[in-house]
């Protein structure tokens, strides 16, 4: 789950195209590249595509957005949801958090992504 700015800034990658054939090379069978603001290029098995943000959040602070990404798009592929259920899932935490400051989400603030609890 690389993020394209710094593969750009790493690789010289063009695009997230770019980005996503060149771990594809590598073997990687599912890629999801996180683009900020214009939403994430999902490749699964050289199937690519781009999930959008579904909502735009005037950010507070950035610190672990994509960890936070990972985290919802984890979740949901662990769960057995698709590639696109979980580019959605990583957004919409993303959201949250990049409202708020420091690395965590308060406990209330948590969105319910619709997976069961732990138990």
């Amino acid at each position: 789950m690389p993020t394209f700015d710094d593969e750009k800034l790493l690789f010289g990658d063009s695009d997230a195209a770019a980005t996503a054939r060149r771990y594809a090379e590598a073997g990687v069978g599912e890629i999801a590249i996180k683009l900020g603001a214009d939403g994430c290029l999902v490749d699964e098995g050289g199937r690519r595509e781009r999930v959008p943000v579904v909502q735009q959040v005037k950010p507070v602070d950035t610190t672990a957005a994509g960890d936070s990404f990972n985290a919802g798009y984890l979740a949901f592929r662990l769960a057995g949801r698709s590639a696109r259920a979980a580019a959605l899932a990583g957004h919409r935490l993303a959201a949250v958090k990049i409202g708020h400051r420091g690395a965590i989400i308060p406990r209330a603030a948590m969105p319910d992504l619709g997976l069961p609890s732990p138990r």
